[in-house]
């Protein structure tokens, strides 16, 4: 249970900073990704790679988390048959560690797995951004996202590959949109 407290903190902290002035986060009603219940499932049912790393402070050799991607198996219709899709999201490195190429490990060992263990072919992912300015964060992370090879649902047609949400709209139940918003 401590590694899940951990987790979440590291999930909820990163996704507060790339959620910022997108999504509610007041002291009253404070921003919260994933909950420990959460990613006690998220361990439980095997959807959760974490990564951890031997920290050297103060002679203190421990095991630290640095961070950690979850993945689902979902299934799409195509016509009469099914086809399997991975999803993957929460993707998250704590503050100290960001930078460091973490992320990509973390890509790289979810990417594997899907293609090895899953025997799945696509793997896909979501971002949310603001509809009419440019959040420093996304765009830095769309980029990145380009430079691994994801491309749009309907490759080269943001529009075609986005769902578009206005200002207002409560997203899975908890989420407040601060402005308009795009799901890609």
């Amino acid at each position: 249970e401590t590694h899940a407290n951990i987790i979440t903190t590291i999930i909820n902290d990163a996704y507060r900073v790339g959620e910022a002035d997108i999504l509610l986060d007041t002291p009253e009603d404070p921003f919260c990704r994933v909950t420990s219940d959460e990613v006690i499932d998220m361990i439980q049912s095997q959807q959760l790679m974490v990564l951890k790393g031997r920290r050297d402070t103060n002679n203190d050799n421990e095991d630290e988390v640095l961070g950690c991607v979850k993945f689902e198996v979902l299934e799409e219709k195509h016509g009469d048959t099914f086809e399997s899709i991975v999803e993957w999201g929460c993707l998250a490195v704590a503050a100290p560690y960001q930078g460091k190429g973490y992320g990509n490990i973390l890509v790289t060992a979810v990417e594997e797995h899907i293609r090895s263990t899953l025997k799945c072919k696509t793997a896909q992912l979501e971002i949310l951004a603001p509809s009419f300015w440019k959040h420093e964060h996304k765009e830095r992370l769309r980029c990145w996202y380009q430079r691994m090879g994801y491309t749009t649902s309907v490759p080269d047609n943001y529009e075609a590959s986005t769902k578009s949400l206005p200002k207002g709209s409560v997203l899975g139940n908890r989420f407040f949109l601060l402005t308009d918003a795009d799901f890609t």
